[in-house]
């Protein structure tokens, strides 16, 4: 059938790393090295299948047709590979995906989905706007948003009857409700004769939005802190959506993850009792090995072993104290990965922290029931469309809303004033709150005072312990429009994205050479934005550096990064411009750098004052002859102890950093973020003896991880290669004056190694 409801739900125009795929010219040849094309995602909200034979995917300038035999399910989606490979045999795809004949462009097209007619059924007209690499955009998802209507701490009224007297006129829908004997208090009510610490076990999977769930855990795709409804409260400090589903594991615990560094540091955090835990924290990666997982668990530092491998596994037992268990990247964290965490509580059950109303007095050893009325406010109704009730519960219950049962549990068919509950439910699962759907009698909460009742009761009169506490939401499934996806869902539902880009930050002073003070003004042309920036090196995020609130002035050597964001926006990328005063380059003494790093005592950071004042009248010149790289991190990147800088670490780990190229007239330069290490002979890098030089050697690597996946940039000349996965600057430690030894000092090769290479040069 032809079904006019087909819509173009996502795409993605510059795809780096997202989805690969392979190809081959027919079916007796072998495959083709991986793509990663461009793609397209159709998708059928329809009540039936659908067959998009004939139907077509235009572009701005080219058209191309659906085969015969396309068919698409009743909710399914159907990828497309926009690679200009016109494949329309899906026996050609190693995935089986087709491919059009055109390639979708970055700045923003037409594009549409039109049927066997040309009429057009879905469009992103005139144009969609400028994309971002491996970020996607398509029509808006839902979410839903749930509105706590009672808090697990409201005010509560409570009984303990006696008799059965009110019958259920204090279940509500009879008020005023004016009864005597009723105590005033906070929720929950209950008990606990003993002494215990919190009780829980809780499981947490970082995934992407779209990908199935193990069994036994809660999902986090990387939203800001808040209560998920699901009994929990739990997220980031910052939206943290670099997730991925890799395909690369039988176990879905350990082939999904979510960067914790991929942007900036991100800190996860889930609300628990205050007590003692056993965590398993899983970091890592099955498809790649460029991570470094030291973490900090609620101040407990798991350092990674070794790096270089796929994953890591810890164990830690952490207290919390202030009702929140927190993960985030410790010192010495690179590109950390976080896969799941299991979260057991320590010791013997208590309810004591659940506790508002305590009603041991004249319950114990006495009754087993208790009536429990809490009072609430709805403005508006008919914006809910669910309702969901959380329950902590020992050992059964009866919920009412306005008077009509809504919920129960281990609860007899007609609750009286003495009734006990008809099976027990284990401390240990009591104190985990119990979601119930509410959504069938959603048509009985009224606009104005509500009341939610409930019956809790316990197992037997002589049990040492008794809990009741809930929590009712009202859900609103909210729809959004158009928006960008920092965490694509090819062939899956969309979730919530973000509404547009912040637009790039501008600097008013370009990098390079300066010799007076100055001013730079930083802007951006997003309303609303606010700027954040840093001086010393570091990474300025939504939450760190100085928020931009006028010019700065530049008087000595600076590297200036700022970030530009706005809520529910994408941010910008960190910009860095680095101003070089050759007055502090020429005279640098290292004050306020580390004395002491690796086995190196007294590191040597000044330049030689010797070949300054022996060459005064040239030196500002001979340093602009030649362009100029600047390396931009935070300072403990490079010099700060084991495990964290990288020239004190005993093995080769990157760190991330910002490269600048530049000459002195402006005329070539670029910035490009990627990773920096030591490089060199020797099982440790530079030598087996690595400290016999104060300057090492620095492999730059531009990979995905890190931040743009190559160069692009002919930094040899335009006859020459112009894009590159990694650079070497290389110190050279041999035949250098540099070297301890009197004999490779006196034998020092700068000229003989520069004419080698202009002989090479010159040889093709």
């Amino acid at each position: 059938m032809l079904d006019a409801s087909l819509v173009i739900s996502e795409f993605m125009a510059i795809n780096d790393d997202t989805l690969e795929t392979r190809i081959r010219t027919s079916v007796a040849h072998p495959w083709e090295d991986p793509i990663a094309p461009d793609w397209i995602e159709i998708h059928n909200p329809g009540a039936a299948e659908a067959d998009l034979a004939g139907w077509k995917l235009r572009g701005d300038a080219e058209t191309w047709t659906f085969p015969a035999n396309t068919p698409i399910a009743s909710g399914g989606y159907l990828l497309v590979m926009a690679s200009n490979e016109n494949i329309t045999d899906p026996a050609l795809d190693i995935n089986g995906y087709l491919h059009t004949n055109f390639k979708l462009s970055g700045d923003g097209e037409y594009l549409a989905l039109l049927r066997p007619d040309d009429s057009v059924a879905h469009a992103f007209a005139p144009a969609y706007p400028e994309q971002v690499e491996d970020v996607s955009y398509g029509t808006g998802g839902t979410t839903l948003v749930g509105d706590l209507l009672v808090s697990d701490t409201a005010p509560v009224e409570v009984l303990i009857p006696t008799d059965n007297t009110l019958g259920t006129t204090w279940t509500g829908g009879n008020e005023p409700f004016n009864e005597p004997g009723w105590i005033e208090g906070f929720a929950g009510v209950g008990y606990d004769t003993a002494n215990g610490g919190a009780a829980l076990d809780v499981k947490i999977n970082f995934q992407p939005s779209g990908s199935s769930v193990p069994a036994g855990y809660l999902p986090d795709s990387g939203a800001i802190f808040a209560n998920r409804g699901n009994g929990f409260s739990y997220g980031w400090n910052a939206t943290t959506d670099e997730t991925r589903d890799r395909n690369a594991n039988g176990d879905q615990r350990y082939d999904t993850l979510n960067h914790l560094e991929k942007a900036a540091p991100r800190t996860w955090e889930i609300e628990v009792p205050n007590g003692t835990y056993d965590v398993l924290l899983v970091c890592g990666d099955p498809s790649n090995i460029d991570q470094i997982n030291t973490m900090d668990v609620e101040g407990t530092i798991l350092t990674d072993p070794d790096g270089g491998d796929n994953f890591d596994e810890y164990s830690p037992s952490v207290t919390v104290s202030d009702g929140r268990l927190t993960v985030k990247p410790a010192s010495g964290s690179s590109n950390s990965k976080i896969c799941f965490i299991d979260i057991t509580s320590v010791g013997e059950p208590s309810y004591d922290l659940f506790i508002g109303t305590d009603v041991q007095a004249a319950m114990y050893q006495q009754t087993t029931s208790a009536y429990i009325r809490q009072s609430f406010p709805v403005v508006d109704p008919a914006s809910y469309d669910s309702l969901s009730l959380n329950v902590r519960y020992d050992d059964g219950f009866v919920a009412y809303l306005n008077g009509v049962k809504i919920a129960e549990d281990n609860a007899p068919a007609s609750p009286a004033y003495n009734s006990v509950a008809t099976a027990k439910h284990d401390d240990a699962l009591a104190v985990i709150p119990r979601q119930f759907d509410a959504t069938p009698y959603l048509q009985h909460l009224q606009t104005g005072e509500n009341v939610l009742a409930i019956h809790g009761l316990n197992h037997t009169a002589d049990s040492t312990d008794f809990l009741m506490q809930a929590r009712l939401l009202g859900n609103q499934t909210t729809t959004f429009g158009e928006q960008y996806y920092a965490a694509p869902t090819p062939e899956a539902a969309n979730s919530e994205g973000a509404l547009g880009l912040v637009a790039d930050t501008r600097f008013s002073v370009d990098r390079g050479f300066k010799d007076a003070a100055f001013d730079v003004v930083l802007t951006t042309t997003t309303p609303d934005a606010e700027i954040r920036y840093t001086t010393d090196g570091s990474w300025p995020s939504e939450t760190v550096g100085t928020v931009y609130s006028g010019s700065i002035t530049i008087s000595s050597t600076t590297a200036l990064r700022a970030i530009a964001w706005k809520p529910g926006y994408l941010s910008t990328n960190v910009d860095t411009q680095t101003y070089l005063f050759l007055d502090d380059v020429i005279r640098k003494t290292g004050a306020g750098l580390p004395t002491v790093w690796g086995t190196t005592s007294s590191p040597d950071y000044a330049m030689d004052q010797e070949v300054v004042n022996d060459n005064i009248a040239t030196i500002y010149d001979d340093l602009k002859a030649i362009p100029t790289v600047s390396l931009v991190t935070d300072i403990d990147n490079w010099f700060a102890p084991h495990p964290v800088g990288i020239y004190p670490v005993s093995k080769s780990m990157p760190t991330a950093v910002s490269m600048e190229f530049f000459t002195a007239d402006g005329s070539e330069e670029f910035q490009i973020d990627g990773s920096a290490q030591i490089q060199g002979g020797g099982p440790y890098g530079t030598s087996a003896d690595r400290w016999k030089s104060y300057k090492l050697s620095l492999r730059l690597k531009f990979t995905e991880e890190f931040g743009d996946p190559k160069l692009r940039f002919p930094i040899f000349g335009e006859d020459a290669a112009d894009w590159f996965d990694t650079l070497i600057l290389d110190a050279q430690l041999n035949h250098t004056w540099l070297h301890p030894s009197d004999d490779q000092r006196t034998t020092a090769r700068y000229i003989q190694d520069q004419v080698m290479g202009d002989m090479q040069n010159a040889l093709g």
